[in-house]
């Protein structure tokens, strides 16, 4: 039900597990001192712990304030260069109860790692940072912030040599659009300058968003795909259509008609159905070319992207998820890697995976539009069969992606945290959020 009511470029790596351990041929040198002897820790003290995660060591931090900051130093971290990029890998535990907002971990750079941890578990802590030299003397360093006497574990920690990030989309840009609402709205540049776009948002703000975005390239959109018809995701074109001189090109859609939504479903936003066909027809001027997508269907949007259709639309069966479900998932294809856009789908997001051509473009994504919002969506099963999920962008304001109804984190009844659980153990290090403001993927 939609929501409305609220990463070796270098042959050199190093693994710090049980010690440091050599990482780039079949060779391991096991360090002879242990894990809390590679690390300095200020705002804080470190002491042994055992029962670190899968039988590795561990060591406990306790924090003196708000912020403790982890040195990590050996050997092979000197033998690299400053500002080498290095992947930071570790478990991070907390005895407590349910979530926590206040555990978060950070770059030596500033930037938030992440936040949310589930308590008493070994969480999975994955990213990219760079080799910091100081007296001559490189190190890594990863800051943790919590509270003045808590306590937090650490296990199993690798440091490893690799790629700095490279531009994933082959030149194509997507931007992940902020949202005042809950809106899902993402526009696609290419570099044969044609403008796509995916849903577009909800009320007020969110349209001028998208209609200031759109006059900095042009007055037109050249392809604008919806995924299905709840006005979470369809206001905002509406709204061009209506009031607005922006011409569309091309656009893509197919709603069931209303009478059909309120039969099967009783979904509330019936009503648009047949008021977006009718608006869509009295307007040919703005919509010069109307396409209703079908299962494997392509559509080749200039030089640089592909939109394959991996299912068909509606159906006629009784469900009362019927308005997310109805929806069709899109797969972007670029000179790089391919996106996945989801939509509002839920469980019959599982049906798809049965079909062996749908599953197999599904699994090559490895950019994901988080399905209804990061929560609610599709099973763990579905984000599982995909193979390498390199991003993940979630159309999620900031009380969805927290579960916040209004009384702080974790108080709603939302499913967005176990969502996010389930990505941080997938180890994806790049995640988007509508509530962090316009993001542009490359």
């Amino acid at each position: 039900m939609k929501i409305l009511n609220k990463i070796l470029i270098l042959i050199l790596g190093v693994c710090l597990s049980m010690g440091a351990v050599f990482v780039g041929g079949t060779a391991k040198v096991s360090a002879e001192k242990g894990l809390k002897n590679n690390l300095t820790v200020s705002g804080g003290t470190l002491t042994e712990s055992d029962n670190g995660y899968n039988g590795t060591e561990a060591v406990k931090l306790t924090f003196n304030g708000k912020t403790s900051v982890l040195r990590v130093k050996n050997n092979e971290i000197n033998a690299l260069k400053t500002f080498d990029t290095v992947t930071v890998e570790f478990r991070l535990k907390y005895d407590g109860t349910g979530y926590n907002n206040t555990l978060r971990v950070y770059k030596a750079e500033g930037d938030l790692v992440d936040y949310g941890y589930p308590a008493n578990v070994w969480n999975r802590v994955r990213f990219k940072t760079m080799v910091y030299t100081e007296n001559g003397e490189n190190f890594v360093k990863i800051e943790l912030d919590f509270a003045a006497n808590k306590t937090a574990y650490i296990s199993d920690l690798k440091v490893t040599a690799s790629e700095e990030d490279k531009p994933l989309l082959g030149g194509v840009k997507l931007i992940s659009l902020e949202s005042i609402t809950l809106a899902m709205g993402y526009v696609v540049i290419t570099p044969d300058n044609k403008v796509i776009v995916i849903d577009g948002g909800y009320v007020g703000g969110d349209t001028d968003i998208m209609l200031k975005l759109l006059r900095t390239f042009t007055h037109k959109v050249d392809y604008w795909f919806l995924t299905h018809f709840h006005t979470d995701h369809t206001t905002v074109p509406a709204q061009l259509i209506e009031y607005q001189d922006i011409v569309i090109e091309n656009l893509y859609y197919d709603f069931p008609t209303s009478q059909m939504v309120k039969d099967l479903s009783g979904d509330s936003d019936y009503p648009f159905c047949d008021k977006f066909e009718n608006l869509v027809k009295n307007n040919p001027q703005k919509v010069k070319n109307v396409i209703k997508p079908h299962y494997k269907d392509e559509y080749k949007l200039g030089e640089y992207v592909t939109m394959k259709v991996l299912n068909n639309a509606w159906y006629t069966e009784r469900d009362g998820n019927y308005g997310n479900n109805s929806g069709i998932m899109f797969k972007m294809e670029t000179p790089g890697e391919s996106v996945l856009f989801t939509g509002d789908m839920g469980d019959r997001g599982d049906v798809y995976l049965n079909d062996e051509w749908s599953r197999k473009e599904i699994e090559s994504c490895t950019l994901i539009q988080m399905a209804h919002h990061g929560q609610h969506g599709t099973s763990d099963a579905f984000y599982n069969a995909i193979k390498d999920i390199k991003v993940c962008l979630y159309p999620a304001v900031d009380w969805i992606y927290n579960n916040d109804n209004g009384s702080g984190f974790n108080t709603a009844n939302l499913d967005s945290l176990h969502t996010r659980d389930l990505m941080r153990e997938r180890g994806v290090m790049n995640i988007y959020t509508s509530g962090m403001g316009r993001k542009i993927i490359l």
